[in-house]
């Protein structure tokens, strides 16, 4: 087990800097919460039995002996702040507890290596975003149609479904759907143009009772943390049943997350304003009083390895090159009245940057095989072909900048394609 103080690489993700929060399990264990850091899995059930945050969460109910972060999620923000500071403190000293008892140091790390990560929350919502220019103005592209008008006044979104979620290191089936097959009849079959498309994923902390909204520039106080998402599409069935109501079968078949939660404060050095936003330009209700530090600058990077060969870099992207920020996507979502609820996830749509902000030529600038083929007319950079294959397997990650310069890793999402059944 690990000794004072605990080693991280520069390539690691997961510094003292970053305290990310997800669930795990051992071997004949249940699922209970966790952090990491380096390559050691802290425990925070058996640090919450020992009464190393009784201070802070006042609490006699367990929080984190719990198979999700629910219960974590639904504690005030100054609370999980103290929790997370505590958990600094303690790795931060020596003569703590963690290191200076050895019995507790046994009990309390583990090797990620030895460890079964799970879905970090019991996600009862989904709702996906479509917020990046580059996409939607490539999707009217593809689809013959001028760029959509409505995207630069409110962000746009579909109502996904929560039973397809999958965590990272969950293989999925090729998914069958509706569309025509070589002589023009619409069949159930597998979708040949099976694609990814990498976001981020906003966790709501703090409820928004039905009935009420929320300001762009409030959104911030009902933000639990962020996690990676693949937000898998079938291409030739949602081109085939999108119209009139919109993705069906198309996406529903899979939405894989990515273990670790990265809160708010491990990001903050990162902060950002979207891209090419104009004040005045959307609605006012989404309004912040600025658009300074609405977003972060995260890079994200796309992997692709064809039949399981190891995995390829085929993009970069940036989450600042949103047109909305993170704040405005959540108030629109809540300006009907329906509500946020505790663990309900939020996702960006796809993260692809335009040309001109192009930071690595040696692979592509946008986040989803369809752009990157252009709708499957050219080869995918670095490892050819079109769409996903039987066996090809997809890995996302990401990265910004955090205190002391240390860079904060969200962990990787990795998911094997099987084939249809």
């Amino acid at each position: 087990m690990p000794s004072f103080p605990i080693a991280t690489a520069a390539d690691c993700p997961f510094p003292i800097e970053n305290i990310p929060f997800g669930v795990f399990s051992t071997d004949g264990e249940s699922p209970r919460a966790a952090t990491i850091v380096g390559s050691h899995i802290l425990d925070l059930a058996f640090l919450e039995a020992q009464g190393l945050f009784k201070a802070v969460l006042k609490t006699t109910t367990a929080v984190f002996a719990q198979p999700t972060l629910n219960a974590f999620a639904r504690q005030p923000q100054d609370k999980r702040a103290a929790v997370r500071q505590v958990v600094i403190d303690l790795l931060s000293n020596g003569a703590s507890p963690l290191f200076a008892n050895s019995q507790i140091n046994a009990a309390a790390f583990h090797d990620s290596d030895k460890v079964h990560l799970h879905l970090p929350m019991d996600i009862p919502e989904f709702t996906d975003f479509s917020c990046f220019e580059e996409h939607v103005g490539n999707a009217c592209k593809m689809s013959g149609m001028p760029m959509l008008k409505n995207f630069y006044h409110s962000p746009i979104a579909y109502n996904g479904r929560v039973s397809s979620m999958v965590p990272s290191g969950t293989s999925i089936h090729r998914p069958k759907g509706m569309y025509k097959d070589e002589s023009g009849q619409p069949k159930l079959l597998p979708s040949m143009q099976l694609d990814y498309e990498l976001e981020l994923g906003i966790l709501i902390s703090n409820p928004v009772p039905y009935g009420q909204t929320i300001t762009a520039d409030q959104a911030h106080n009902h933000i639990f943390g962020y996690s990676i998402i693949n937000d898998w599409s079938a291409r030739d069935i949602q081109s085939y049943e999108s119209i009139p109501a919109g993705p069906f079968n198309s996406k529903s078949f899979a939405t894989s997350m990515a273990p670790w939660v990265i809160v708010p404060e491990a990001l903050q050095w990162a902060k950002a304003a979207p891209l090419n936003q104009k004040d005045g330009e959307v609605q006012p209700h989404l309004r912040h009083e600025s658009l300074a530090d609405t977003i972060y600058d995260i890079d994200f990077n796309a992997y692709l390895g064809r039949a399981g060969a190891a995995p390829q870099k085929v993009s970069t992207t940036n989450l600042k090159h949103s047109y909305f920020s993170l704040g405005q996507m959540l108030c629109h979502r809540a300006s009907s009245g329906c509500g946020l609820r505790t663990a309900e996830l939020v996702a960006t749509g796809t993260i692809s940057s335009p040309e001109n902000e192009w930071i690595d030529k040696s692979v592509g600038h946008n986040a989803s095989l369809w752009e990157l083929s252009w709708n499957g007319s050219k080869e995918v950079p670095v490892v050819g072909g079109q769409f996903i294959g039987d066996n090809d397997t997809v890995v996302f990650d990401g990265w910004a900048t955090g205190k002391n310069g240390k860079r904060i890793g969200f962990g990787s999402l990795e998911t094997k394609v099987l084939p249809a059944v």
